[in-house]
């Protein structure tokens, strides 16, 4: 603002029993101008006003990175990098497994019979803005059914009282990124499911429709825990993981790799390249 004399001497008179914010509320301008105009008319230091306490729009601040704490930013940077490569991680799995089996990051089994046996195994929510599956209650987005029932089916399967029995067991805790693999034998048996239309306002929106969900006969379980090192992987896994890891040597339903992003945690720059290695453990 531009400030005539009168509003000069006016601020003068005021300096003395007037904060600052109540001084901008006069004036209708920001702190930051009284604080420069009051500079400008000679007040430059905090003790020639009333308030002792002034606050400032900037702080330096020094600070010494811990050795664990470097430990943890290595590993954030690793995570990260492993994002990246996503793709390639899932179509390394992929490539391993044997023919017409298929790879997800969750899935939900239902075991057949009266006493059914429900249950998610990793992640839960559908990451597409159109479609929300939770259950047996499907949340769209005015999609045709047909798409419906595909994104369900690529998501909802049901088994033997056996294989669910052996998925429960076979769940690994503790691991970065868990896979499933699942082998479809072509049997179908039909689940009720309920509608919701969120893009429409009738009384209509909800249906209750029949979708074939696919039998699944066989499993794995694949974990894929992420290091950043120099050094070996497998020497940096947890106790959990070195159990999980044994286990996997053991179970046909069970693998493990290490993903090894090569970063020294004494490291001051973003490197260009990074050597990354997945390595099966066991």
């Amino acid at each position: 603002m531009e400030w005539k004399d009168n509003q000069e001497k006016e601020l003068e008179q005021k300096i003395d029993f007037t904060s600052k914010r109540e001084l901008a509320k006069t004036f209708d301008t920001s702190e930051k101008e009284i604080q420069e105009k009051l500079e400008d008319l000679g007040f430059r230091t905090l003790q020639n006003f009333s308030e002792r306490n002034q606050k400032s729009d900037s702080l330096d601040m020094g600070y010494e990175i811990s050795d664990m704490e470097r430990r943890k930013l290595q590993g954030l940077f690793g995570e990260k990098v492993a994002v990246f490569v996503k793709g390639k991680i899932k179509r390394f799995i992929e490539n391993s497994l044997p023919e017409n089996w298929t790879l997800r990051h969750g899935i939900k089994l239902t075991t057949s019979g009266v006493n059914q046996k429900s249950l998610w195994f990793g992640t839960k929510n559908s990451n597409e803005k159109e479609i929300e599956i939770n259950d047996y209650t499907v949340r769209h987005r005015d999609l045709p059914r047909e798409e419906i029932e595909e994104k369900v089916q690529k998501r909802h399967y049901y088994c033997s009282e056996e294989v669910f029995q052996q998925f429960q067991e076979h769940r690994i805790p503790n691991i970065d990124e868990v896979f499933y693999a699942v082998n479809k034998i072509g049997n179908t048996e039909s689940r009720e499911y309920h509608l919701v239309n969120t893009e429409s306002s009738r009384i209509s929106n909800q249906e209750k429709h029949e979708i074939d969900l696919e039998e699944v006969q066989d499993f794995k379980v694949i974990g894929v825990e992420i290091k950043t090192t120099e050094n070996r992987a497998e020497n940096l896994l947890s106790s959990v993981q070195r159990e999980i890891r044994d286990k996997a040597k053991e179970s046909p339903y069970l693998d493990l790799y290490s993903l090894k992003v090569e970063y020294e945690k004494h490291s001051k720059k973003i490197p260009e390249e990074v050597d990354i290695r997945m390595e099966k453990l066991g």
